[in-house]
């Protein structure tokens, strides 16, 4: 039975150095790989466009106003969902908000932007929720009930009053028939005398929905009464045909007790509209 090699056997020393050498190369060949795939995993997550992006219309700018965080914030996001590319890092999207704030929000962005912290302008997300944290309501469920306990529509048209109305009941958090019973309780008179002549609404979108046909109805109504009536074709009436006094004519009648005949003259008379004649003694001497 022939023994093993010796580690110190010359063939097992060469042995030993071919495979250290091929295991070298068997880790470079798999580092290169590793960094040829860091090199390709930010090509593949960011999108490719064979398209110019659409034009996106900027939000109004933010002056700190609590009630148009969420507004803001939304617009933020729809140009950045429209722009993936221009927007492709969070720097740029902070370097966004950044660019639209005026007044008190101003303010609060400014030592940010100054001191360029790395950790907070490469976090977008941490960077929103800093910027809720200091402008958000952070009583909006007690705040939005408060102000659908006494919300009304009054010269709102229907669909202005039923988005605030969703809104608010969103963020109070409140149950449909909760939403149902104010939203119809806000309504203008005459729109909820007119629900009670179509069926009951079973959820709060089908009763928007009925209150925004009502609505439009009625305003078509009210269109049609505040129209200028055409005018009416004057009317003519005939002018009465010209007085022509008619020519006397004699008579002859007889006075009573005497042979003799009286002359008579025929006299026009106009009475209250009537044209008729008389006779009467005639003036001439006979």
């Amino acid at each position: 039975m022939l023994n093993d090699p010796s580690p110190d056997h010359p063939a097992s020393l060469a042995q030993t150095a071919d495979t250290t050498e091929m295991i070298l190369q068997l880790q470079q060949t798999i580092q290169s790989m590793q960094e040829q795939l860091r090199t390709l995993e930010p090509r593949a997550a960011q999108p490719q466009y064979n398209h110019r992006e659409p034009k996106a219309h900027l939000p109004e700018p933010f002056n700190g106003d609590p009630t148009s965080v969420r507004g803001f914030i939304n617009q933020i996001l729809l140009v950045i969902q429209q722009q993936p590319v221009t927007y492709s890092t969070d720097t740029s999207r902070i370097l966004l908000i950044g660019s639209l704030l005026t007044g008190l929000a101003r303010e609060w962005f400014n030592p940010y932007f100054e001191n360029q912290d790395p950790a907070l302008f490469n976090n977008f997300q941490q960077f929103l929720y800093l910027f809720r944290q200091r402008f958000d309501d952070p009583n909006r469920a007690t705040s939005a009930a408060d102000m659908l306990s006494m919300i009304k529509q009054g010269r709102r048209t229907v669909a202005a009053y039923a988005s605030h109305v969703q809104q608010l009941v969103a963020d109070a958090g409140w149950d449909e028939r909760a939403a149902q019973h104010v939203f119809r309780r806000g309504l203008n008179d005459e729109i909820q005398d007119l629900l009670l002549t179509v069926p009951t609404a079973t959820s709060l979108v089908q009763l928007i929905t009925d209150a925004l046909r009502l609505d439009q109805r009625l305003g078509q109504r009210q269109a049609g009464r505040t129209m200028t009536p055409l005018p009416q074709p004057q009317s003519y009436s005939r002018p009465p045909p010209p007085f022509l006094p008619r020519q006397p004519s004699k008579l002859f009648r007889s006075r009573p007790g005497s042979q003799r005949p009286v002359p008579m003259t025929d006299v026009r008379l106009l009475i209250v509209g009537l044209d008729c004649f008389i006779s009467v003694p005639s003036l001439q001497k006979t």
